[in-house]
């Protein structure tokens, strides 16, 4: 799987149509799934940076 932030030839990117993700995560018409830059706190304040996110098959 490409895990590069450049997008792929062709590729473009929509928010996720669910409300608590629309502003964190976007999806592209590849498949792949992109972590938006922002804050967040787990405990503490972490910076996350922009990331596209890689896939698993979870078989539980």
């Amino acid at each position: 799987m490409n895990l590069s932030l450049e997008d792929l030839p062709g590729e473009s990117w929509i928010p996720i149509p669910i409300q608590s993700f629309e502003n964190r995560f976007m999806i592209s018409n590849k498949g792949r799934v992109k972590r938006l830059k922002g804050w967040t706190s787990k405990g503490r304040k972490i910076f996350l940076k922009e990331q596209i996110l890689s896939q698993f098959h979870d078989t539980q």
